[in-house]
């Protein structure tokens, strides 16, 4: 799917499930000391094809976080 990083936040973006299958943003920040912490997660039904896509499905709401969710 994508993923990328900018400083120290980095996203990634991904498919999720089997029959029902969903799509997914994650965006975590790395600390100096290698520590991981989660800043944000979205859910949606439709994978973005690219990175402004992604951006625009964000903005949008397509990708919610207010699914509940399992990450």
């Amino acid at each position: 799917m994508l993923g990328g990083v900018r400083k120290n936040r980095w996203f990634i973006h991904y498919e999720h499930g089997g029959i029902g299958v969903s799509y997914a943003v994650m965006i975590l920040d790395a600390g100096p000391d290698n520590s991981v912490k989660f800043v944000w997660g979205g859910t949606g039904l439709q994978p973005a094809k690219n990175l402004d896509a992604l951006r625009n499905a964000i903005a949008l709401g397509t990708f919610t976080d207010n699914y509940v969710f399992y990450w």
